[in-house]
């Protein structure tokens, strides 16, 4: 269980995100900025940290798995399961849902060993079109449950 402070900062960062995103959205040519290839662990306080958890508890990716935030979503889905963590080897994902087009997201080795100490990871998905919302990326979290 995440405590309310974990909650809170997950949710405004997941919003400075979607506001980023909305704003380049607007653009005539979207960037896309490419996941980060060496990823660094978050600072204690950053979202998806345990630090307010008490011992022994807390989120816990290899025994619990994970749950994505897509920012500006509009039907994509991403799972990564415990199994992946365990794993810890790169991996891409799609992440059509139900949206009208897809995208796809790599997890690194380092992002899952960040995942594997249980600490939430950001990244990007890669930049596609659509019809209906023309070219864009998405923003995701990815944090232990």
């Amino acid at each position: 269980m995440i405590t309310r402070k974990q909650f809170l900062r997950g949710a405004l960062g997941v919003s400075a995100a979607t506001l980023g995103l909305s704003m380049l959205h607007g653009c005539d040519e979207p960037t896309r900025i490419p996941p980060n290839p060496n990823p660094t662990p978050n600072p204690p306080d950053a979202p998806g940290n345990n630090i307010d958890a008490p011992e022994g508890g807390g989120p816990n990716c290899l025994a619990n798995g994970t749950e994505s935030t897509v920012a500006t979503n509009h039907g994509h889905i991403l799972v990564v399961s415990k199994e992946d963590v365990a794993a810890g080897v790169q991996k891409d994902y799609d992440i059509h849902g139900t949206a009208d087009h897809t995208h796809t997201v790599t997890i690194t080795a380092p992002m899952f060993a960040t995942l594997a100490s249980n600490n939430a990871i950001m990244t990007m998905s890669t930049l596609n079109n659509s019809a209906t919302f023309g070219t864009h990326n998405h923003s995701i979290m990815v944090a232990c449950i």
